[in-house]
């Protein structure tokens, strides 16, 4: 199992790192938002923060995709390792 660690904690990285610049995303459009008046509304701005704001929330989930299929890749290595064991008492 602890070969498993150092990719589950760069990947746990990773996850902290995407959903640290999906905040900053946030909360620039956010920001932004607050600050616009009817009278000086820039649309170009608000849809490029917004595109930012995708991307970056589509990048935080493909992480947490990312973690849920390496956590199922080591519990099916153990569920095998369990067989293996178990087998080899059999005889």
């Amino acid at each position: 199992m602890k070969k498993y660690i150092p990719e589950l904690k760069k990947i746990l990285a990773d996850i902290g790192e995407a959903e640290e610049k999906d905040r900053k995303a946030d909360e620039e459009r956010n920001i932004f938002v607050e600050r616009m008046s009817v009278e000086n509304w820039k649309e170009d701005k608000y849809q490029e923060l917004t595109k930012r704001k995708i991307l970056t929330e589509a990048a935080y989930m493909a992480k947490l995709l990312e973690l849920k299929f390496y956590v199922r890749f080591i519990v099916n290595q153990e569920l095998k390792k369990g067989e293996n064991v178990c087998q080899g008492q059999e005889h």
